[in-house]
């Protein structure tokens, strides 16, 4: 019997198609289909793909007997290039599987994932990054103490290339030499100081419409992303000792409409309007 395709879905936090190693051939051909065509003409990869699949040679170079595809990011494709993708797939089951990596597997199509076989990957654990950041501040001389780390872990939601990112944009801005503060990495990572959302809750708890609006207007001011106030508002409702069930559902309902709006191009200052409204009404109900 075949073996079956793969779908590795991944976090940020993990590798890319680097991480996949085949084994049990006494030859690993590897063609980068990214150095042949240009990513931005989907067409022309495609071609690429059927073309490599089904035949003996590409761009003058032999192909093995047995080939392995491997698509990065495969959750970026349209479901029209999917539907394409399984009947490849299906013709050349013979001689080639394919590896498909994405993020989000809620975004492959059903046909495609029920002829994979998955592999989830987990974050990071928070001693391995807490590890890293302490070696590159060891080899790059660089003054962060343990509390600090801690913060950028929790910042990056275990995702190490964010954590480094946070790590390197910090040092560029500072200096080396210089000691990172936790206020360094909150304003480099985005974060919402809590007092912002202390703020909120307090103004929506007086049950007062006009407030909020002056309230959501002094906070646009400071530019902080308002998917970042959702994401840091949904954890604290989630846990909220204050909030009985069904204000924390009408609060979570409010809170998906608005991230989904802004996902869909709306305005962040009449979604976070429509978000204290939302908390005001839960609010109501006590």
């Amino acid at each position: 019997m075949a073996a079956d395709h793969h779908g590795y879905h991944r976090t940020s936090s993990s590798k890319d198609s680097n991480s996949i190693v085949v084994v049990g051939f006494s030859e690993v051909y590897t063609i980068h289909l990214q150095d042949l065509v240009p990513w931005s003409k989907c067409s022309l990869c495609w071609t690429v793909w059927v073309h490599f699949s089904h035949n003996d040679s590409l761009d003058g170079k032999s192909c093995p007997a047995f080939k392995i595809i491997i698509l990065d990011e495969a959750d970026s494709m349209t479901n029209a290039a999917q539907s394409a993708l399984r009947r490849t797939m299906e013709k050349e089951s013979h001689s080639t599987r394919f590896c498909l990596i994405c993020n989000y597997v809620s975004r492959i199509i059903e046909p495609l994932t029920s002829r994979c076989t998955k592999f989830r990957f987990k974050p990071l654990g928070e001693e391995k990054i807490i590890e890293r950041l302490e070696h590159i501040c060891k080899e790059e001389d660089l003054k962060a103490n343990k509390p600090v780390l801690l913060k950028i872990v929790e910042a990056s939601g275990g995702d190490l290339r964010r954590a480094i990112t946070c790590l390197q944009s910090i040092t560029t801005l500072k200096g080396k030499g210089i000691e990172i503060t936790t206020d360094d990495v909150l304003e480099i990572i985005g974060i919402v100081p809590d007092k912002w959302l202390d703020e909120l809750m307090e103004v929506c708890k007086q049950k007062d419409y006009s407030k909020a609006e002056a309230f959501i207007e002094r906070f646009m001011l400071e530019a902080y992303a308002s998917s970042q106030i959702i994401e840091q508002l949904s954890e604290r409702i989630i846990y909220s000792n204050e909030l009985t069930d069904k204000q924390k559902a009408l609060i979570a309902e409010r809170l998906g409409q608005c991230n989904y709006r802004l996902l869909d191009g709306g305005s962040e200052y009449m979604q976070l309007v429509s978000l204290s409204c939302g908390i005001i009404e839960a609010y109501e109900l006590s």
